[in-house]
């Protein structure tokens, strides 16, 4: 589930901050089967000249959280803490982007703390997370993306 907590425009700038947890869709807790948890927080701004910068947390652990060792084929108990700068340029018929994620995969993405400190905030929660010991080993992430999208037809 995707939860927009906060949205605000001033002159320009946009500030966004999403929480995006498996615990927030009830009906269906496992829908999203490995990804358990996000928080990302931004700045964009611009009209021609597009720009944001922006920080993102993204937790994954295998379905049973309180098993600790993941079943064969389940994904790994892991964590990315990422950076983000990204460029645009708006012109009459078409949006040229880039984007440049920097980041950390494994312990020093602070995702076992983060998942902690989420438990223990919402009292729902029982499961105590049992295999954050198990996780991928750091790893530095480095992606870079340009996109181009064309108008199709209509008023500009």
């Amino acid at each position: 589930m995707y939860l927009l907590l906060s949205s605000l425009a001033l002159s320009q700038t946009l500030v966004r901050v999403v929480e995006d947890n498996d615990a927030l869709a009830p009906q269906r807790p496992t829908a999203d089967r490995w990804y358990s948890q996000g928080l990302g927080v931004s700045v964009s701004g611009g009209v021609d000249r597009l720009w944001e910068l922006g920080l993102d947390q993204q937790v994954y652990t295998p379905w049973g959280i309180a098993r600790g060792r993941p079943r064969p084929l389940e994904r790994p108990w892991a964590g990315l803490l990422l950076t983000h700068g990204g460029w645009g340029r708006l012109g009459e018929h078409r949006l040229d982007s880039l984007r440049l994620d920097l980041g950390v995969l494994g312990p020093a993405s602070l995702a076992s703390w983060g998942q902690e400190q989420v438990h223990q905030a919402m009292p729902g929660l029982t499961l105590e997370p049992g295999g954050w010991d198990l996780q991928l080993d750091n790893e530095l992430l480095v992606n870079l993306r340009g996109d181009t999208c064309w108008r199709a037809a209509g008023p500009a």
